[in-house]
C-alpha cells in the first residue's frame, strides 16, 4: 500500500504517483480528503499479465514488448509449435532442470510440475497438495536438435495457465500469463 500525504493537486486538481505492480492481480485503492476532511474512496483492480510473442523460423521473440534473440527458431512438428525449453520456460517464470542420465526434463512454477523425457509423448503434472499426477499423451514429444531442447509450446504453456493466440497469416503465437 502506498501512502503518501505529501502528494499535491496541482491547480486542475491532479495529481500523479508512479505505484509498482507486481505479475498476477493488484489492488489499488486511492483515497482522497478535502480541504473540509471529506473522504472519497476509489478502488482498482489491476492484473498484470506477461506477454511473450514468437513467429515460427524466426529467432526474433519479444517477452513484454522487449526484444530477445533466441538461440534456435521455433518450428512446427506433428502440427505442433516446438520451442526452445529454456526460453518459454523462463519468459513464464519457471525453472527448468535436466537430468542427463535420463533425458529428463522438470519444468517447475509456484506448485506446479511438469516432468518430461526427451523423445517420449507422455508427460506428467504434479501440483502441489494434490494426490497423485496427471498423465498427458503430448502430440509431439520432447526433442534436442543442434544441442537445444525443444518442446511443444501449447502443453508447456497451457499446463501454467497461459493463453495462447495464433495468427496463421503471420505465423505468430502471442502467449497471456
Amino acid at each position: 500500500k502506498l501512502r503518501n500525504p505529501d502528494l499535491v493537486p496541482d491547480k486542475e486538481g491532479i495529481s500523479e504517483a508512479t505505484v509498482a505492480l507486481e505479475h498476477g492481480w493488484n489492488g489499488i485503492e486511492i483515497t482522497s480528503i478535502d480541504p473540509a476532511f471529506n473522504e472519497t474512496i476509489k478502488s482498482f483492480d489491476v492484473i498484470v499479465v506477461n506477454i511473450v510473442k514468437l513467429r515460427i523460423g524466426s529467432a526474433k521473440a519479444s517477452v513484454n514488448e522487449v526484444e530477445v534473440t533466441l538461440e534456435s527458431a521455433p518450428y512446427i512438428k506433428n502440427g505442433r509449435t516446438m520451442v526452445p525449453i529454456r526460453f518459454i520456460a523462463e519468459a513464464l517464470g519457471a525453472e527448468v532442470g535436466w537430468d542427463n542420465a535420463t533425458k529428463s526434463i522438470t519444468i517447475k512454477k509456484e506448485d506446479i510440475t511438469i516432468s518430461i523425457k526427451i523423445g517420449s509423448v507422455e508427460a506428467l503434472i504434479k501440483e502441489e497438495g494434490v494426490i497423485g499426477q496427471e498423465k498427458i499423451i503430448l502430440e509431439a514429444a520432447p526433442e534436442i536438435v543442434s544441442g537445444r531442447t525443444f518442446v511443444p509450446l501449447r502443453f508447456v504453456s497451457e499446463a501454467f495457465g497461459a493463453e495462447l493466440d495464433w495468427n496463421g497469416e503471420l505465423r505468430e503465437i502471442t502467449i497471456k500469463q
